[in-house]
This record gives C-alpha cells, sequence and structure tokens, in this order.
C-alpha cells in the first residue's frame, strides 16, 4: 500500500520561514530608518517645508511691507535700491558718456533706465539752470569697520529699515538726549537724514526724516567776470588775511578784495551768487576764497532767494554744509559705494595769485588732471568715478556750520561767524555745536593740549567722522594719516578736508580749526534739502 504524504512543516522549514522574515524586517527597517531612510528622509522633507513656509511668509511679508510704502508715497527704488533722487524746481537730471561728457534729460543718450547705479559706483548727479552741479546721497545706515572703511545700508524711503537676506532689518539711531551710540555695532542711521529736533539736533541732523540730501559737487567757485550775478547779501569784513605773495612783503591784514571785486576795503559790496562747476582748461573755476565764516552761512542760505542764477525756488532749501553732511558724503565715499579704503587724491592746483587774489582751483588731482579725466587715477572724487564729489580733499579748506561756543573764541564769533553762532550753545538743522572741556580752554592755554582736551570731551556726536575716524585732537590722527585739528581758544569754528597746499594730511575725513576770519585759503560748499 502506498504511504501517505504529510501536509505539516518541517521545523528545518519553520527556521528557514524565520530567519526569511527577519531578513525581510531588517531590510524594511533599514528603509525606514538610518541617514538615508524613509522615515529621516521625511523629518527632512518636513523640516524643509517649514523652512519653505518660512521663506515664503518673509517673501509675502517684504512684499506687503514695500507695497505699504509705496502707498505711503515712499521714494525708495526697489531695482536701484536706493532712494529716488529728489528733484526740485530747476534742477535737470544729468548723466556722462565715454568720455565723461555731460549729457541732460532730454538729450541723445541720456539713459532715462540708468542715469545712476551705486552698486556701479554711479551716483545721481543734476545741474541747476546755472550749470552747477549737484549730487544725490541717499540716506543709508553704516557701520565702522576696524579696517578703516565703512559698510552702508540704504534705507528704504524715511524709515530706519533696510532690505537683508534674512528679511527687513532696521537700523539704530539716538533717541533720547545723552544716548551713546556705537556705530561699530551693528548699523546706525546716519544722523544727517534724520529728524532730531526731540534730541536738540545733537548729531547735526535735521527737523523731518529726509530721504536723501543734494551736496554741490564741487566747492563753491567764482562766476564769469562777464557771466554773473550780485546777490542780496553783502561781504561784513573790510580786511581780510593775506599771504606775503599778494601783500608783497609777509602775510597780513590788508583791505578786502577778491578776483571777482577787485578791492573793495570798506565799501558796501554784494556777494556775487557762487558756481559749482568743475574746471577745465577752456574754462578754469576760481575757488571762492576771501569769504569769512559769516558770509558764506549767509550766501549758502541765499540760493534760493527770488532771482537766483540756478532757478531754484522755496521748493528747496540751501545751507551751509554742515559737519554731519560732509561725513555722509565722507561715509559714503568710504564704502563699498566708493572709494573704500583708497585715500581720496588732494587737490594740488594753486594759481598762487595769478590772477590776483586767486590760488585754488575746483576739480583737480594731485596729478594736475582735471575732473573729467578722473579715470586717469580714479580716486579724485569721493566716489572714485566722475560721478563722485570733488574737491573734498585740497582746493581750500571748507567751512562747515559747526562750533564751539566756548569763552575765549567768543569775540572772534561776533566779529567773523555771527549768523552762524547765533543761538549761541544751542543746535539748530542749520548749525551744530560741539562741547569742549572749561578746565582747559581757557585764556593764556596752548592751543595744541586745549583741541586734545575737547576732542576728549566730544563723547557722543557720531556721523561727521571726528570721533569715529581719528584718536587725538591734534596732529594728523585720522583715517589716511588725515589732519584732526579739534576747535579751541579762539579758533573755535571747524573747517573740512585741507588746502592745496596741505599735501597728505589732507582728505575725506580731515578737520581744523579756525577763527572765522576772511583769507585767501578758506572757502565752502552748500547742500540742498528738497522739501
Amino acid at each position: 500500500m502506498e504511504k501517505k504524504q504529510s501536509n505539516g512543516i518541517t521545523l528545518i522549514a519553520l527556521v528557514i520561514t524565520i530567519i526569511v522574515l527577519l531578513i525581510l524586517a531588517g531590510v524594511t527597517i533599514a528603509s525606514l530608518s538610518g541617514e538615508n531612510g524613509i522615515l529621516t528622509k521625511a523629518v527632512e522633507a518636513r523640516e524643509k517645508t517649514k523652512e519653505q513656509q518660512k521663506e515664503e511668509e518673509k517673501i509675502i511679508k517684504d512684499l506687503e511691507y514695500y507695497m505699504s510704502n509705496i502707498e505711503n508715497s515712499s521714494t525708495f527704488n526697489p531695482k536701484t535700491k536706493v532712494n529716488e533722487p529728489q528733484l526740485a524746481t530747476g534742477m535737470t537730471r544729468v548723466m556722462f558718456d565715454g568720455s565723461n561728457k555731460v549729457i541732460k534729460d532730454g538729450e541723445v543718450g541720456f539713459d532715462n533706465d540708468n542715469w545712476y547705479n551705486y552698486t556701479d559706483k554711479k551716483w545721481a548727479n543734476v545741474e541747476t539752470e546755472d550749470g552747477s552741479m549737484w549730487v544725490w546721497i541717499p540716506r543709508f545706515a553704516y557701520k565702522i569697520n576696524d579696517n578703516q572703511t565703512v559698510d552702508v545700508k540704504f534705507l528704504i524711503g524715511t524709515s530706519d529699515d533696510y532690505y537683508e537676506k534674512d528679511g527687513i532689518k532696521t537700523a539704530k539711531r539716538q533717541k533720547a538726549v545723552g544716548e551713546k551710540i556705537d556705530t561699530k555695532v551693528g548699523y546706525t542711521v546716519h544722523p544727517a537724514f534724520t529728524n532730531e529736533a526731540g534730541i536738540q539736533f545733537a548729531n547735526g541732523g535735521w527737523d523731518k526724516e529726509l530721504s536723501g540730501i543734494w551736496v554741490a559737487k564741487f566747492e563753491a567757485a567764482y562766476a564769469d567776470k562777464n557771466n554773473f550775478k550780485a546777490s542780496n547779501v553783502n561781504y561784513s569784513q573790510t580786511t581780510v588775511w593775506a599771504p606775503a605773495v599778494e601783500t608783497g612783503n609777509k602775510d597780513e591784514t590788508i583791505p578786502a578784495r577778491n578776483w571777482l571785486d577787485g578791492e573793495y576795503g570798506s565799501k558796501t559790496t554784494a556777494i556775487k551768487y557762487p558756481v559749482f562747476k568743475g574746471s577745465t582748461t577752456e574754462e578754469p573755476r576760481y575757488s571762492m576764497n576771501y569769504i569769512n565764516a559769516n558770509d558764506v552761512f549767509n550766501i549758502s542760505k541765499a540760493l534760493t532767494d527770488e532771482y537766483n542764477p540756478y532757478g531754484l525756488t522755496k521748493t528747496a532749501d540751501s545751507h551751509l554744509i554742515k559737519n554731519s553732511e560732509w561725513g555722509a558724503v565722507a561715509y559714503l565715499g568710504k564704502s563699498q559705494y566708493g572709494l573704500e579704503n583708497i585715500a581720496i587724491a588732494t587737490n594740488k592746483k594753486n594759481l598762487n595769485n595769478t590772477p590776483k587774489s586767486v590760488y585754488a582751483v575746483t576739480g583737480y588731482d594731485d596729478s594736475g588732471n582735471e575732473w573729467n579725466k578722473v579715470e586717469v587715477s580714479k580716486k579724485s572724487s569721493a566716489s572714485g568715478t566722475v560721478y563722485g564729489v570733488f574737491d573734498m580733499a585740497g582746493g581750500t579748506w571748507e567751512r562747515t556750520a559747526t562750533y564751539i561756543n566756548n569763552p575765549v573764541g567768543q569775540e572772534n564769533r561776533n566779529t567773523y561767524g555771527k549768523s552762524v553762532t547765533k543761538t549761541g550753545e544751542v543746535s539748530t538743522k542749520y548749525t551744530t555745536v560741539y562741547p569742549f572741556d572749561s578746565n582747559v580752554d581757557k585764556s593764556g592755554a596752548e592751543y595744541d593740549l586745549t583741541s586734545e582736551a575737547n576732542y576728549e570731551k566730544n563723547t557722543l556726536i557720531y556721523g561727521d567722522t571726528v570721533r569715529e575716524t581719528s584718536t587725538l585732537g591734534k596732529g594728523a590722527s585720522a583715517w589716511d594719516t588725515d589732519y584732526s585739528y579739534f576747535p579751541a581758544l579762539r579758533d573755535s569754528f571747524f573747517v573740512r578736508g585741507g588746502d592745496c597746499y596741505g599735501g597728505s594730511n589732507t582728505g575725506l575725513l580731515a578737520f581744523g580749526r579756525t577763527n572765522g576770519n576772511s583769507s585767501w585759503y578758506y572757502g565752502f560748499r552748500s547742500v540742498l534739502v528738497v522739501l
């Protein structure tokens, strides 16, 4: 008889089945866990989804922020990443062709979409009706670096906000009287653009938030003798301080004069409106000198008076540059949008009393190149290009509406600068008053020691380059070995930049002291604020 087969599972088969199941389970667990496991990948996908959601939320938030700024008439241009230059009556947009020749808005070659580009160091330029040129300095925040450069973030409209890769950030600023700001940590809104009425104009601010300012492209120059216009402001000084080459004897006080008016002495003489133009061989522009602190302040305020030659109206405010505004140009120049760590070239052009009373000439560099040949050296303007601000080293020492209110200097301030200092120890949107050491700044003291003591008292003011880029109030202790003489004793006014005799110690960051007297090597430049 045939034996029937058993249908049961053998022990060996059971063991083999269990082993196979364990292997399959191991493969499954391995695929679920581990560096490349399904569970690990799922966790990673979840985290990436969260990150993408955050990024989308940031983009939406930034878009909403930008749209709200548009609705609130923000001037910020998302394409150029700066505030759009604000034009006043009398201004015409200009740019430069490949030969650095001026092309005006409406002329062939003017590029409406590319007339400025700060990333490419093409700062925005305009001309007023007389041909004077002005450069737009957009609102920005800055940070001082240890390598003697400055980082700049352009701000959105009149806010303190700027775009960063991880979203919108807010820069800091002084908000209370006596508050100290560290401009080496984080970003600080430059005070030249801020409303500082609530903190007594502590750092040279304005009485409202500004999206930018227009700074004269060149230091002030005399108009042509055949094409000038007299202002309603008269010279206030009947004498000047002149050098031996002009007196024929020695440096001394002589009757007032200048190139345009000749010698006028005690006669009432109107100040001729200055031009802010660069020299060329065919058309030299003599830097305006022999004008005291009082008169540069008043003529700068008069640029928008009725019948002025610039075509300006009261849609703009004109005034003498302050230390804060000088600092705004200097810091933009020391940033990634300008010369950075390259020292600006000194305008050494000096005609040395030929024609009579003429010394400095606008728009030159240290090798005698004209401003429109800037590409030769790439360093005679703050931007390193033809689009920047010139004459900020050399030319004339430029007066600023800035001083110390020390008793020893009171007589000179009354004599040479009363319009600047009429508010005494109170700063305004037009003038900035600095501290001084009353224990040291007194009759009989030594100038350099007093300058050093006064410098040490200046612990709070920022944005002007003074305490942020120098170490002493005497000598040449600023970046690039620039002059750093703090006002003291009878010399209670600030001057900036150095003159054509100054050599290596002139520069963007240079500051000096003066009594305000009318002299052959002091000049000025003006600023426009669109209202």
